[in-house]
């Protein structure tokens, strides 16, 4: 058996050298998974492991064998990293594969694209961050409606009404066997508005795990299809905004349905779907009776300020609460193609007009569009809203209009310990965490900056830490 020392432990020639420290090491990891640290250690080895990868290679391997993970958790550390890379300084994890070692977990690879390379071909934390708002902003309309009293599965409609309103299948090149990469993955739903099944799946990934829900990819090689099941209140369901997502350019654009949304494993085999690696089970079904998205005759289902509204009947825009309770007719018309919101206004058409309602006042209809006045309109045949446009089809002619851009707000990089935010660390931000620690007010202070042993709270030993960095320590800021 070939038995080797880790680099921190050796010298040049591979000779262990510092048994001390390594006991050290291994007490302290001890005392730190006792106090149920384990993820926040899988953290910061992520963090530690980006800076050493370097092209062509663009995978690292974190070790795990140490933390003595049942393997039977698989699930639960694959989707904390999920949930990670959506945050901004883990946006580059693009793959995710977990190793084995008999009963526990002995490794996790992930996978870094070669675009969060800089010149030099090393890893740069500047070109996450650019990319991770360069994507939030597109979704910014999505998520700056999702609010904190929203239900797991309020979030999770709300989550796959926005990706088949966003996208269409990419059928021109499935058609042609030119798939771009893209559309294998949640930056062709996003960017192009075109994706295939694992492009839809890898996009209601992405943002289920922003909103720390507990969800998996299904894929059966049987009907070369992916979808995704999540777990809400402890059940799994299975939903396929793919199969759900009927419209295309040339037929039917901006019609979709929720005939796949949150069924069971005997549901989901009715509706055709067959031959999937059972990761778990969906064994729940007939659930959610009543709810609005059950309703034969309603859809596209928008949220605003604690409320959904959705089309009901063709005729009905109705105001309600998701599980159908407080149901109310919000405005009648006497046939309605699509209705959207968007920032806070909402979108109407109907065969011969569009409106506009600002939902913060629920004020009156305003007409922005009239066939009547329009060369070519006849009638609307389609309404779709996507990519910050609106845009209205008639048999003859076609009218976008673009829309204002929803307010983001970039993320920035945090400088562990610039408490006071004037760009460099010294011993003044050390004094003002002190202060802070000590309730003096009238100052500005930067609490996740401050937070430099990463223990979730800011205190004196912040502060110590801080000092012993600007004496010389071997301390990293920003970790535990």
């Amino acid at each position: 058996m070939l038995v080797s020392a880790k680099d921190k432990y050796t010298n040049e020639n591979n000779q262990t050298i510092n048994k001390e420290q390594a006991g050290n090491d291994f007490d302290v990891l001890q005392k730190r998974l006792k106090n149920g640290e384990e993820m926040k250690i899988i953290e910061e080895r992520i963090t530690e492991g980006k800076y050493s990868v370097a092209l062509p290679y663009k995978v690292y391997t974190v070790q795990l064998r140490d933390l003595k993970i049942n393997k039977d958790r698989a699930g639960d550390i694959y989707n904390y990293v999920r949930y990670l890379s959506t945050k901004p300084q883990y946006f580059y994890i693009n793959y995710i594969f977990l190793e084995y070692d008999e009963d526990y977990l002995a490794a996790l690879s992930l996978t870094v694209p070669a675009e969060f390379f800089n010149e030099e071909n090393k890893f740069d934390d500047k070109l996450s961050y650019a990319k991770y708002n360069k994507f939030n902003r597109r979704i910014a309309d999505l998520t700056a409606q999702i609010d904190d009293n929203m239900s797991d599965l309020e979030k999770t409609l709300a989550i796959y009404e926005w990706a088949m309103r966003e996208c269409e299948y990419d059928y021109k090149n499935y058609k042609s066997d030119t798939i771009p990469t893209e559309s294998y993955q949640k930056e062709g739903v996003v960017y192009n508005g075109l994706a295939v099944c694992s492009g839809y799946a890898d996009f209601m990934e992405y943002l289920l795990s922003k909103y720390k829900i507990t969800n998996y990819i299904a894929s059966s090689s049987d009907l070369d299809h992916a979808w995704n099941i999540v777990n809400l209140d402890g059940i799994n369901y299975h939903l396929d905004a793919t199969w759900d997502d009927v419209g295309k350019d040339s037929l039917w654009e901006g019609v979709y349905n929720t005939v796949y949304f949150l069924k069971s494993d005997d549901e989901i085999t009715e509706l055709d779907h067959y031959g999937w690696s059972e990761t778990v089970k969906c064994d729940k079904s007939d659930s959610y009776e009543g709810y609005i998205f059950r309703n034969k005759n309603a859809k596209q289902f928008n949220y605003y300020n604690g409320y959904w509204y959705y089309i009901c009947n063709t005729k009905t825009i109705v105001k309600s609460k998701i599980d159908g309770s407080e149901a109310t007719d919000f405005k009648t018309f006497k046939e309605i193609i699509g209705m959207y919101i968007y920032d806070d206004y909402m979108y109407i058409a109907t065969r011969k007009d569009v409106y506009k309602i600002n939902m913060k006042n629920q004020s009156e209809s305003e007409v922005i569009f009239k066939c009547d006045e329009n060369e070519g309109f006849d009638y609307i045949d389609e309404f779709v809203l996507k990519q910050g446009k609106i845009k209205i089809d008639s048999p003859s002619n076609t009218k976008i209009f673009e829309l204002p851009e929803v307010a983001y707000t970039p993320a920035v990089p945090v400088t562990y310990g610039d408490a006071n935010g004037d760009g460099k660390i010294d011993s003044r931000d050390a004094v003002l965490i002190k202060k802070y620690v000590a309730g003096f007010t009238g100052f500005t202070i930067d609490l996740e900056a401050s937070d430099v042993n990463a223990d979730g709270k800011v205190d004196t030993r912040d502060a110590v830490k801080i000092l012993k960095k600007i004496a010389g320590f071997d301390v990293t800021l920003g970790a535990a």
